[in-house]
């Protein structure tokens, strides 16, 4: 994958191709938040609300992977979740190429893929702060296993993971590579030393961790929860079936990796989230671990993986998402966000020993019954 290079589009363009394309006139046109992307919500009489979604050119260029996709969430709601669905152009297909300038007005244009999606009604779960407790990171344990299950039998030969694609775990070394961007002197020395022991590790472990189809951004961002969960006091308690209360956007990440990075990238994405105690979040990865092993085993290498997998993430959001702020040249406030919280929990655990986070994670699991299983 090259430097993600968000294309410029205005809305006066979203409308021009809401018409051209979809027959469609809109009455209200917003963007919404996006890491390498341009999504807008888009309402009208013709489809009541739905999402354009405008690719970065560098994603844009696999047909076959777009294709799958289109297959996958088909796939996914015949098995029960909820998730956005692809509606057709005026010619019947679900995507389109289009030009656009990237990354500024005044810059070359680029042929990026335009998809029209189902648009789910509610709320990120990351914006849900009264659900951002320990039944709600066990129930996404349970989502996320439950998305493997279904992922289980799906064709990976367009999913394979690139070897330039440097937000893939795998490809952690890639980092290097990025760290000139990294202001802090600390911050390249922790990520440093975390990509050193990762790639160590791989060496040994690689063999013995179990690989499959992954969402590959499976982070509490693009978990989208009921309306009628948003705003009340509502627990999920007593919801043991995720698919059933939780919806799934977002699958242009998905690939065929290793799974225990998924758990590790979505232990991570709740930690940076949560607004509890340093003690109480750094127990949400054995309730994040606990509910997947419900649904799902993970081999005793995979468990020995996991605070590695959890780790080399937050160094990418740190370091390739300070490197993606200075591409963009108009800044990504979202994404600065995203980048100060990991820099802030990579000096967290930097201070915090390795064996005293898995010690929390495994008293968790015990609280939950699940005996036999250590990280």
């Amino acid at each position: 994958m090259a430097d993600p290079r968000r294309p410029y589009v205005t809305t006066d363009q979203v409308k021009d191709i809401m018409v051209s394309v979809y027959d469609c006139h809109p009455t209200g046109i917003t963007e919404l938040p996006s890491f390498m992307d341009r999504n807008f919500l888009v309402e009208s009489s013709t489809f009541d609300r739905c999402v354009l979604k405008v690719t970065n050119p560098d994603e844009s260029t696999c047909d076959a992977k777009i294709k799958a996709l289109v297959d996958l969430t088909l796939v996914l709601k015949n098995n029960g979740f909820v998730c956005p669905l692809y509606l057709p152009n005026k010619h019947g297909n679900m995507f389109t190429k289009r030009g656009f300038p990237v990354p500024l007005l005044d810059s070359p244009k680029e042929d990026c893929c335009v998809r029209l999606l189902t648009y789910l009604p509610g709320e990120p779960l990351d914006s849900c702060l009264h659900l951002h407790h320990k039944e709600t990171y066990f129930l996404l344990g349970v989502l996320l296993a439950e998305l493997h299950d279904v992922f289980e039998d799906f064709p990976t030969d367009c999913l394979q993971v690139e070897k330039d694609n440097r937000w893939i775990a795998e490809n952690a070394g890639l980092m290097k590579n990025y760290l000139p961007s990294t202001q802090e002197d600390d911050i390249k020395d922790i990520v440093s030393s975390v990509v050193r022991e990762f790639e160590s590790k791989m060496s040994v472990k690689q063999g013995f961790l179990q690989k499959g189809v992954v969402h590959g951004d499976f982070n509490m961002g693009n978990i989208i929860v009921k309306p009628e969960l948003c705003g009340s006091e509502m627990s999920l308690a007593d919801c043991r079936g995720g698919k059933q209360v939780l919806g799934i956007i977002d699958f242009n990440e998905v690939c065929y990796t290793y799974r225990v990075a998924e758990v590790g990238q979505l232990i991570y994405g709740a930690m940076q989230k949560s607004q509890a105690g340093q003690q109480e979040v750094l127990r949400i990865g054995g309730h994040v671990i606990s509910g997947y092993l419900s649904i799902r085993a993970l081999s005793s290498s995979d468990l020995d993986m996991l605070y590695d997998f959890m780790l080399v993430y937050c160094c990418q959001i740190a370091v390739l998402g300070e490197h993606s702020v200075l591409q963009q040249k108009d800044g990504n406030t979202y994404i600065q966000g995203l980048v100060d919280g990991s820099k802030r929990w990579l000096r967290i655990l930097k201070s915090v020993r390795r064996e005293s986070v898995c010690d929390v994670w495994n008293e968790v699991l015990g609280d939950h019954g699940v005996n036999g299983h250590r990280c």
